[in-house]
């Protein structure tokens, strides 16, 4: 919406590339085997982080680790490609200090509320063009947002957020790294980006 609404502003309209009214991507192209492979991969992987996480007990909040592999292997060729991998962490771990910045101290609710609105309007700007940058806003948000649903000890949840996508992107460069070479010695060729 806010994409929409600014460009109802002509000198930043003509700054702006236009919207597109059709769909780009239709549902029944997603129905193949591949799909479907890396969605139950996706499952498979996501439960498996959940677990280790839980067994680990490095962190309390070990459904961020979950998030990560999730996120990470949302795109079809995520599990041979490494970039999805330093896009979430790295941005996670700038929009952790982030985080820290904007809620150190004992912040009111209503602050809190507005940052989060703020880090949306942010992230909704930028996230099309670049996954890493707009993480370092997300962040905020979902710390923020957790922290609203009870009394919180902002530290920890600054150190589990980076823990447990640490934990997570860990598990993603394993993967990955099995998977190229497993994709090398079938000799198979990488697929292009």
């Amino acid at each position: 919406m806010s994409g929409w609404v600014l460009r109802r502003v002509p000198w930043v309209a003509e700054r702006l590339r236009p919207l597109a009214l059709d769909p780009e991507r239709r549902l029944v192209d997603a129905l193949n085997p591949q799909s479907f492979w890396l969605i139950g991969a996706t499952v498979v992987l996501g439960l498996a982080a959940l677990a280790i996480a839980s067994v680990l007990g490095v962190a309390t909040h070990h459904y961020w680790a979950a998030v990560t592999v999730v996120a990470i292997f949302s795109a079809p060729t995520a599990l041979i490609r490494y970039n999805r991998i330093s896009h979430r962490v790295g941005g996670t771990l700038l929009g952790v200090g982030i985080a820290a910045a904007l809620y150190g101290g004992d912040p009111h609710p209503l602050y809190v509320i507005a940052v989060i609105v703020v880090c949306n309007l942010v992230t909704e700007l930028i996230v099309g063009q670049h996954y890493g940058f707009a993480l370092a806003f997300i962040t905020p948000i979902a710390i923020g947002a957790t922290s609203l649903g009870s009394v919180a000890n902002w530290e920890v949840l600054f150190v589990d957020r980076a823990r447990e996508t640490l934990l997570g992107g860990a598990i993603c460069f394993a993967v990955v790294l099995g998977m190229r070479w497993a994709w090398r010695r079938a000799g198979r060729e990488l697929p292009a980006s």
